[in-house]
């Protein structure tokens, strides 16, 4: 729980202040061309809000591995979204997000 909440507090973070993914990526990372910093920074910012599992592309991995045994399973079956069900019922990821 308190690493789904780091994450999730960290994300809404670099959201909200390109400056803090800009400076990290020079720091630890050594890229420091602006432009570069900018196209990593977009990715982040496609980051979702609510981090539920992605059920698609489970659903996709099987349908691309059907002699895996998969067809005994639903993708429901490999995962758990109830810590983030948890945390978006309380109004923690709302909050961390909030402007």
């Amino acid at each position: 729980m308190r690493f789904l909440k780091a994450t999730i507090e960290s994300y809404a973070l670099m959201r909200k202040n390109p400056d803090v993914v800009y400076g990290a990526l020079a720091k630890w990372y050594g890229v420091t061309d602006p432009q570069q910093q900018q196209d990593m920074y977009r990715q982040v910012a496609r980051f979702p809000e609510k981090p539920y599992p992605g059920v698609d592309g489970i659903k996709l991995v099987m349908q691309l591995f059907p002699g895996r045994g998969l067809q005994r399973h639903t993708a429901e079956d490999f995962y758990d979204s109830s810590v983030v069900s948890e945390l978006d019922r309380s109004g923690f990821i709302d909050k961390a997000n909030a402007t």
